[in-house]
């Protein structure tokens, strides 16, 4: 009875372990690529992933550079890194860009 439920242990936890996959740009949700082409346009493209999970999928993209953009499932995006790059001005608000600059 133990081993057995031992076993039921580990295939739920193997089940539940996130699944990562890389993907053509093409496959990316719709807004994502939008949000790419309006903000990134200038960049190329190193990778794009999908992180497919029970509740949830993301996409992450990274950049040459090193940007990086997660993206929900629905492609609106959720956080962009630019430790190396300047962030896009377009996707800062307008509240900040406006306290920055005085």
């Amino acid at each position: 009875k133990k081993l057995a439920s031992l076993l039921a242990l580990v295939l739920l936890l193997a089940g539940a372990t996130p699944a990562l996959a890389a993907i053509a740009y093409e496959k990316l949700p719709a807004t994502a690529r939008q949000f790419i082409t309006a903000h990134f346009a200038d960049t190329r493209l190193s990778y794009a992933k999908v992180d497919s999970e029970w509740w949830d999928t993301t996409y992450e993209v990274v950049f040459i550079d090193g940007r990086k953009v997660e993206f929900a499932r629905d492609g609106s995006w959720r956080e962009v890194s630019c430790k190396y790059a300047e962030v896009p001005a377009g996707i800062i608000p307008p509240a900040i860009r406006d306290y920055v600059a005085s």
